[in-house]
């Protein structure tokens, strides 16, 4: 019998692919959303189903309750408030592996980012994922966590390349933003959700984390002429 899989995030850009990948493995796969309405799209897929959830309340463990597995894919890159990256970044992977304990799910599988280190990263957001990876230490000995890595993800519908299109068509001759000689190696969507959909049965994935990086490095330039 297939696993039963419960998704946080699973209508953003990196969720909505692993999802169809689940989906067509076979799995029974559950999504958390505040706005279920909006993801229609995702109940065609096979053995999906969208629940209504505040993933930030008291709905996380009714949420998660039966599941066998849980992926937290929660995560901002930009904090819109003051304090998000403490309260999605840092705090909330360690709510998530509560849950589980609490819930008697032994199986979590965590996105960080590529740099992730609660003390000498050079941004904030790779401190906080570094805080958040930190945090699961301590359920090390109740549940079997799997950390990825992530560089830069491209792909069909990502947040990266589209949204740097719409920003050169917008002011075409200058781009401050990132060093021109910022070294990336962007990783293909699918080649992620393939390594999280390989890590869910492979016992030697538990309790390590994978760095997940494209095979060529770019420099930031060369993404801009790109």
């Amino acid at each position: 019998m297939k696993k039963t899989i419960s998704i946080l995030g699973g209508s953003g850009f990196v969720g909505s692919h692993l999802v169809a990948e689940l989906g067509r493995q076979g799995y029974r796969v559950r999504i958390a959303s505040r706005h279920p309405e909006r993801h229609r799209d995702l109940c065609v897929v096979p053995n999906v189903t969208v629940h209504a959830c505040n993933i930030l309340s008291y709905e996380l463990n009714d949420f998660l309750s039966g599941s066998d597995i849980v992926i937290n894919l929660i995560g901002v890159l930009n904090e819109e408030r003051k304090g998000d990256f403490v309260r999605f970044n840092t705090d909330f992977p360690a709510s998530v592996a509560q849950a589980c304990q609490t819930l008697g799910i032994y199986r979590m599988i965590h996105m960080s980012a590529l740099g992730a280190d609660a003390g000498f990263a050079p941004s904030a957001y790779l401190r906080s994922k570094g805080n958040g990876e930190a945090n699961l230490q301590r359920y090390s000995g109740e549940i079997d966590v799997t950390i990825f890595r992530p560089n830069v993800i491209f792909g069909p519908g990502d947040h990266f390349f589209n949204r740097l299109a719409c920003l050169l068509k917008k002011i075409p001759f200058s781009f401050p933003l990132v060093s021109p000689h910022t070294r990336m190696a962007p990783v293909y969507v699918g080649d992620v959700c393939q390594a999280i959909a390989h890590s869910l049965n492979d016992r030697q994935c538990i309790g390590k984390s994978f760095e997940l990086c494209g095979p060529k490095i770019y420099q930031f330039r060369e993404l801009v002429e790109y």
